[in-house]
């Protein structure tokens, strides 16, 4: 995971994920992920902004910023879903 990354509250990596920097003028930069995400194994994160809510499927590559409540699989990372991410990380204490 590179240096500058901001995580928000209740983030979930799973084993062999790698987050750097990518992205060209506005869009460049190390990600942001907000609150509430999941990522799962294998997933490769170069852009810059991950809402709230999010879950990311294994091996995913995300080439591009999602928005809140989005759940992505696969190598393209297209947007299967709104249901987020809630039901895979427990914020209940």
């Amino acid at each position: 995971m590179h240096y500058d990354v901001e995580i928000g509250k209740y983030f979930s990596i799973s084993q062999g994920v790698a987050i750097g920097a990518g992205g060209r003028a506005e869009n460049s930069g190390c990600p942001m992920v907000e609150d509430i995400v999941y990522i799962g194994p294998g997933a490769k994160i170069f852009r810059r902004i991950i809402g709230n809510n999010v879950s990311i499927g294994a091996n995913a590559v995300v080439t591009k910023s999602l928005p809140d409540n989005a759940v992505v699989a696969a190598v393209t990372t297209n947007i299967i879903s709104y249901e987020g991410s809630s039901s895979l990380i427990n914020i209940h204490q």
